[in-house]
């Protein structure tokens, strides 16, 4: 009986592993309709129009609110996904790979993409903009902006040789809010800088 109850388990084991591996090799749906699953841990956003987009590695793919997939990317080019996206105003979704920037229509078609190549940088930060355009983080102490067609249009970057610790943060009055780690800037549209406070003073950097 022993080898008889040998030869079922074994059996058992090697239709179970052919059924993962068949599993395994099974492509999700990437037509109008059914989006692609992405993989990994980058934060959902909520687009203006109630969409959420979930990011993956090289991925992203969008849900409509009732929890139907609307469409999914994969970043061109072997390209892969440094930040979380960004969802403007206009519910154009934003992707800042580590070779390039994205901007994906509400209907997840590329409007357009310029390359971006930032793989040292210890802040990977983007944010979309009042005017539905985005800024980036560029290195360790910039930001820099674009236009709704692509082009880079203005760069901040901190003075006094101070360097960035956190991504970006926008505030409803149109100031882009960066933290570097002596001072707290606020940089309005076009990059101009409107105020800066001093950590320091609150000890905040500590």
């Amino acid at each position: 009986m022993k080898p008889m109850r040998i030869m079922i388990g074994l059996s058992f084991a090697l239709l179970l592993l052919l059924q993962l591996c068949c599993v395994s090799g099974e492509k999700a749906p990437t037509e109008a309709g059914g989006a692609a699953s992405p993989t990994g841990g980058f934060p959902i956003i909520a687009l203006p129009n109630s969409a959420v987009i979930v990011a993956g590695h090289n991925r992203v793919a969008a849900y409509n609110p009732e929890g139907k997939p609307m469409w999914s990317f994969t970043l061109p080019g072997n390209d892969t996904i440094a930040a979380p996206p960004a969802g403007a105003l206009s519910s154009t979704t934003y992707l800042r790979g580590a070779q390039a920037i994205y901007a994906l229509a509400p209907d997840g078609k590329l409007v357009w993409q310029a390359k971006h190549s930032d793989g040292s940088a210890a802040v990977k930060g983007i944010v979309a903009l009042a005017d539905s355009s985005v800024a980036v983080t560029s290195g360790d102490n910039s930001l820099v902006g674009y236009a709704p067609t692509g082009q880079p249009r203005w760069t901040f970057t901190l003075p006094d040789g101070d360097r960035l610790t956190a991504p970006p943060a926008m505030a409803a009055n149109g100031l882009i809010y960066l933290r570097g780690g002596k001072k707290l800037y606020a940089v309005d549209s076009q990059g101009g800088l409107s105020w800066q406070t001093d950590l320091t003073q609150t000890g905040e950097n500590q």
